[in-house]
């Protein structure tokens, strides 16, 4: 078995085609080496040392995987001036970045969240002649098969709808969500036996269930919801309706909905939530 047959059979991504992914997002400026070390090269480019351990599954069969990314960034020590452009470059790699990544076997997708590993105004130490080692940025990588990989969640956005969505004067927008469950109950009802038959049962009512957690924003879809949570939104009724359209990589749902509870999340030094609870109407 070759090397590329066994990165198959274990459903592995081969790290050479992670690091050209990191590479696209800072440019042609930079140089993402895999478990290497800095080159004794001369030339103007920011070398940005890769260690990826892979976190196993507990299943198989799943087609995707998770990294934990360790980046070690060393810019050129012979032109201090290059620094303050090479923090704004590593900029792109923070927060969270997706895109997709081809190889020779399949097709993927992927999901980073990295964040600088330490503060980025340290002493810095010349331990190499061409290069000097600037900060770090860790983090972690979720990777899917296009075809058999699991979804991950960013990647489906969720738009609400205070109203009709065909009335132009709804408020609405895209909400930053932090969690959202969607349920399904079904009510049942037992017909009337005689004679010792057995009962049969037969669902007669379904709902969907929808909890959405979110960020305030300071726009107008948050200022109304968080006046119908206070109760001084005046236009909006015990049984007026709230639209939730999700869209997921291959299709979308639009659910018309009742809310039937609400919470503002406060704290100190945090940045304020909401949840709001909603039951599907017909």
């Amino acid at each position: 078995m070759n090397k590329n047959e066994e990165l198959q059979e274990q459903e592995l991504i081969e790290l050479k085609y992670v690091a050209r992914a990191l590479n696209e997002l800072v440019g042609a400026d930079f140089r993402v080496i895999v478990n290497g070390s800095t080159s004794i090269s001369q030339d103007s480019k920011t070398e940005i040392l890769m260690q990826a351990t892979r976190i196993p599954f507990a299943v198989t069969g799943i087609g995707s995987e998770t990294l934990d990314i360790s980046l070690e960034v060393w810019a050129p020590a012979q032109n201090p001036k290059v620094r303050d452009k090479t923090l704004s470059m590593l900029n792109k790699l923070i927060g969270h970045k997706s895109g997709s990544i081809e190889t020779t076997e399949a097709n993927y997708t992927y999901a980073s969240f990295l964040e600088f590993g330490r503060p980025i105004d340290v002493q810095q130490v010349d331990i190499n002649a061409s290069r000097r080692h600037l900060l770090n940025i860790t983090g972690t990588m979720l990777i899917s098969n296009v075809e058999t990989g699991a979804v991950v969640s960013n990647s489906i956005f969720t738009q609400l709808y205070i109203g009709n969505p065909d009335n132009e004067n709804t408020v609405r927008g895209f909400i930053p969500t932090l969690a959202v469950d969607t349920s399904i109950n079904f009510s049942s009802e037992t017909s009337p036996t005689g004679n010792n038959n057995t009962a049969d049962t037969y669902n007669i009512v379904r709902n969907c269930n929808i909890s959405v957690s979110a960020l305030v924003l300071n726009r107008p879809l948050d200022n109304v919801i968080i006046k119908i949570i206070y109760l001084i939104q005046n236009n909006f009724g015990i049984n007026d309706e709230i639209y939730v359209r999700r869209i997921f990589p291959t299709f979308e749902v639009v659910k018309k909905c009742r809310l039937i509870g609400g919470e503002l999340i406060e704290q100190a030094g945090a940045y304020m939530q909401y949840k709001l609870s909603l039951i599907e109407v017909p």
